[in-house]
C-alpha cells in the first residue's frame, strides 16, 4: 500500500518536516508562496530516494544531527525534523511519475 504524506506552506520553508520511513511512502510539498487566490501552487514530489537525500544534505550542514532508524532528523538542542526551502527539492518540482510509475 502506498502512503503519501502532503506538507502545505505559504511563507519560505516547511517547517518540521519529519519525513517519510517507508520505501512505498510519498512526500508532497505544496507551495502556496507568492500564488494568488485560485492559482494553481507548485508541487514537489518526493520518495524515499529523494529523502534520504535530503537527510545526507542536512548531516553535512548541521554536523551533530542524528538521523533514526525511522529516517527522522533529530538535532543536538532535541529539534526535530527538517525546515525545508524550495531550493532543498527544486528537482522533485512535479515528479508525478513518482508515484504513478
Amino acid at each position: 500500500m502506498v502512503r503519501v504524506q502532503v506538507k502545505a506552506k505559504q511563507g519560505t520553508q516547511w517547517p518540521g518536516v519529519h519525513g517519510i520511513s517507508r520505501s512505498t511512502d510519498f512526500l508532497v510539498l505544496v507551495d502556496y508562496q507568492s500564488k494568488e487566490v485560485g492559482e494553481i501552487p507548485d508541487f514537489y514530489v518526493l520518495g524515499m530516494r529523494q529523502w534520504k537525500r535530503i537527510l545526507q544534505m542536512e548531516r553535512i550542514r548541521k554536523p551533530g544531527v542524528v538521523i533514526t532508524r525511522t529516517y527522522r532528523v533529530v538535532y543536538p538542542d532535541g529539534w526535530k525534523g527538517v525546515n525545508l526551502r524550495v531550493k532543498d527539492v527544486m528537482r522533485a518540482k512535479e515528479a508525478w511519475n513518482r508515484i504513478t510509475g
